[in-house]
């Protein structure tokens, strides 16, 4: 069946998607991109919120014998390849890290007992991997590409940006996960209870029992009797878990009573590489216009134009103190350092600032602490310059609340201890010209 039109029930005849009938051979005039098996392949996608569009740029049509085992026939431009069974259905437990959603603001902190920890369980199946072989562009597709030009005014891009996106998808992984993330008060809690999981899956029987009962089957097993116990060790943790597709009763990790499928569809999981659809313009020009509408939106918030690496904003993108703001940074955070937990001695702080390859740039920092004696004591603040910024993240407990260790010989302020050294860790990002 060709575009516009759908395969009928009866399997021999088309019918028209805008046909209005009654009667078992209808279609519903609402259907979506998504009833279709690898319907997203063949629609638009937003790379920057990272979202398939609803506008279909590829046309579908089924007249090859695109089949593959256990589904209908598929759309041929379609190449669909199942993935090796020793990549299906295998579980993946991630290293036990502290949790970094924990570590700014106030926290509860026991240094015998270490940071909050969090862990990621995962297991895929069902898995497949699709391509493009060949592209046809769809009739509304063709239709928007003759309307744009070379003297298509910004707006009119990114309008066509929002209908299409930005990107189509060139390949992906489909198939089914379901994913947990596990919260432990403490490292302490984390560690004895992975010892625990190890000895007494062990006792059990051999390495193949201990590999058919995840870690993470074990807490949930603890959780679940801990309501008819008092197990302190369990007390504080936590299992947050997620599904998308379903699970085929072929896997044991993932396949729970009564929700199990033997052919379950497969669903979008990863997309692996993305082309921008200003490759699909044949004239130069109207490519090139497209490019720059599109690095606008990215990096300007379309509001501007990029010039080599930073952003021109438009007469209309100024704050009220008339400062450009159609490309604002992003908020700095300032948390407990993950890699060096407090003691108490010594108190180490990360500050983490991302930078966006193109628009603005942070040049420099100005850092205040505040002198607590008493909590009902005014506020006191004291500023540092900012060539002491690289310096002052590392306090001495038993003065923190009065000054920061390492500051600048300008600062006025005697360190009371020797320094720790602060590494600063910079990434370098891609030349923008050769964004995609």
């Amino acid at each position: 069946c060709v575009e516009e039109y759908k395969l009928a029930p009866d399997g021999k005849s088309c019918l028209m998607l805008s046909d209005i009938c009654e009667g078992p051979k209808c279609l519903k005039p609402d259907t979506k991109f998504n009833d279709t098996l690898f319907g997203e392949m063949l629609h638009g996608y937003n790379n920057r919120t990272q979202h398939v569009n609803q506008g279909q740029v590829f046309q579908m049509t089924f007249r090859e014998n695109n089949f593959i085992k256990d589904f209908p026939q598929l759309a041929d431009a379609l190449i669909v390849i199942p993935l090796p069974v020793e990549e299906q259905c295998r579980g993946v437990l991630s290293e036990p890290l502290p949790d970094l959603q924990l570590l700014t603001g106030d926290i509860r902190y026991d240094e015998a007992m270490g940071y909050p920890m969090v862990q990621h369980w995962r297991v895929r199946s069902n898995l497949y991997k699709v391509k493009l072989s060949t592209i046809t562009h769809s009739a509304g597709f063709a239709n928007v590409l003759k309307i744009l030009s070379k003297e298509s005014s910004r707006e009119e891009l990114l309008s066509f940006v929002q209908q299409f996106g930005s990107h189509y998808i060139e390949e992906a992984l489909y198939g089914s996960e379901f994913s947990c993330t596990i919260h432990f008060p403490s490292k302490k809690v984390q560690q004895q209870l992975w010892l625990q999981y190890q000895k007494e899956t062990t006792e059990l029987g051999t390495k193949k029992e201990l590999k058919s009962m995840p870690f993470i089957t074990y807490l949930s097993g603890l959780l679940t009797a801990q309501m008819l116990s008092d197990d302190q060790l369990i007390s504080g943790v936590e299992i947050h878990c997620e599904e998308k597709g379903r699970c085929p009763s072929t896997c044991h990790l993932c396949r729970r009573p009564g929700k199990e499928q033997l052919s379950p569809s497969p669903v979008l999981l990863e997309i692996n590489r993305v082309v921008p659809l200003y490759t699909l313009i044949p004239d130069n020009d109207t490519k090139e216009a497209f490019r720059g509408a599109l690095m606008s939106s990215y990096w300007c918030s379309g509001k501007g134009d990029v010039i080599e690496d930073w952003c021109r904003c438009d007469l209309n993108a100024f704050d009220e103190h008339g400062l450009p703001n159609c490309s604002p940074l992003p908020q700095p955070v300032l948390r407990l350092s993950p890699s060096v937990e407090p003691s108490s001695t010594v108190v180490s702080l990360e500050w983490l600032d991302v930078q966006p390859a193109i628009g603005t740039k942070v040049s420099d920092y100005i850092l205040q602490h505040k002198k607590v004696d008493e909590y009902t004591d005014t506020d006191l603040y004291t500023d540092l310059p900012p060539d002491s910024f690289s310096q002052a993240l590392v306090f001495n407990l038993g003065e923190w609340t009065r000054q920061i260790l390492c500051p600048s010989s300008r600062s006025g302020l005697r360190p009371v201890a020797a320094c720790l050294a602060l590494n600063a860790h910079m990434v370098s990002h891609p030349n923008p010209k050769n964004h995609k």
